[in-house]
């Protein structure tokens, strides 16, 4: 019988096994190691989109926040305005008084005593005494003449005693909108 020495080939043989099963190994290991590193990039991309949301989120309530107070903004600035508009109606309108207050000399006749001048939220009431009729007419061209009253009408007129009338007159406030103060 022949002497065969398989020593070298059974090394060589089990160096194959080996570098194939290193290989293997270290391919489930190269593979282990990129899921694993892929697994925390994902876990890092997700923490980041969370935050991401959790900013958008706060982003959204403070532009939700910012609407609501400029909605409200929007209202108490037309509410403002509304006020600012009837305060300078008043003040036109009390400007007219005052001019209507300085010039009421002028429109009344001589003639023509005053008992009452009472403002009213309609208008104008004014009671007196005077001897003409042509004198009242006067005056109440004279109100009629005022951009204040639309409708100036005598009410009651009576005869006294000595040839004296006693009279009412009303005037009407012109309707434009423009609040009636007392």
């Amino acid at each position: 019988m022949v002497w065969v020495n398989l020593l070298p080939w059974r090394r060589a043989e089990l160096k194959k096994r080996w570098s194939f099963w290193r290989l293997i190994v270290g391919g489930l290991l190269l593979i282990l190691i990129a899921g694993l590193c892929c697994g925390q990039c994902q876990r890092w991309l997700n923490q980041q989109h969370v935050t991401t949301l959790a900013l958008w989120n706060t982003a959204l309530k403070s532009a939700v926040a910012l609407w609501g107070q400029m909605q409200s903004a929007s209202q108490q600035s037309t509410r403002l305005q509304r006020q600012l508009e009837q305060q300078q109606r008043r003040q036109r309108q009390w400007d007219l008084w005052l001019s209507f207050a300085r010039t009421l000399g002028h429109d009344f006749p001589a003639d023509v005593w005053l008992y009452t001048l009472r403002k009213t939220p309609l208008g104008l009431e004014v009671q007196g005494a005077t001897r003409r009729i042509g004198a009242l007419h006067q005056l109440r061209d004279g109100l009629r003449a005022s951009p204040l009253f639309d409708a100036v009408r005598l009410q009651q007129v009576e005869r006294v005693k000595r040839g004296e009338m006693t009279f009412t007159l009303q005037a009407r406030l012109v309707v434009s909108g423009m609040p009636n103060d007392e």
